[in-house]
Order: structure tokens, then C-alpha cells, then sequence
């Protein structure tokens, strides 16, 4: 992606790619540690102009294969009413 173009907001890329809204926010927080991304609470993430250093273009699906995040997520009711959650590749 070129520098300085919005990202998707957390909702729709979870949603587009399927998988839950931590985990987008997650890679989001990951990718701004890493000074691939930027943006503040509550205004659109946009990638950051990175120096020429070897860096390679973002693509969400693959940040997320190599983080090893699951791929589906069931949530089961206990007897209670608690909702429990499994996480599976």
C-alpha cells in the first residue's frame, strides 16, 4: 500500500477477513509498534511514510497467518448462561 493510505477501520477488516475485532486490533497495535502504521484513537488508521529500508508491503491476511492467530473462534453457553470460546486453526 502506498504511504499515507487509509486502512480499514478494525469492524470492517475483521469482518472482511473473517476473523474477531481483537485480533485486527491486535495487528494494528503490532504494526504501529513497528512504525508501519499510524494513527490515533478515534481517526482512521493510515500507513506510515517509512524510509526505504527494506520494508515490505502491508497485507492484513498475511500479518495474521504469521502471527499464528486463529482462524475460527465457536462460542458454546455453559449451563449458567456463561458464554465460553474455542479458538482453532
Amino acid at each position: 500500500m502506498p504511504d499515507g493510505a487509509r486502512l480499514p477501520s478494525t469492524r470492517m477488516l475483521a469482518n472482511l477477513l473473517g476473523v474477531s475485532r481483537n485480533t485486527v486490533m491486535t495487528a494494528y497495535d503490532e504494526l504501529t509498534a513497528a512504525g508501519l502504521i499510524r494513527g490515533r484513537r478515534g481517526a482512521a488508521m493510515s500507513v506510515a511514510v517509512v524510509q526505504s529500508r527494506g520494508v515490505h508491503p502491508f497485507d492484513p491476511r498475511l500479518v495474521l497467518h504469521q502471527a499464528q492467530y486463529p482462524v475460527r473462534t465457536l462460542q458454546i453457553v455453559d449451563p449458567d448462561g456463561t458464554p465460553l470460546y474455542l479458538s482453532f486453526r
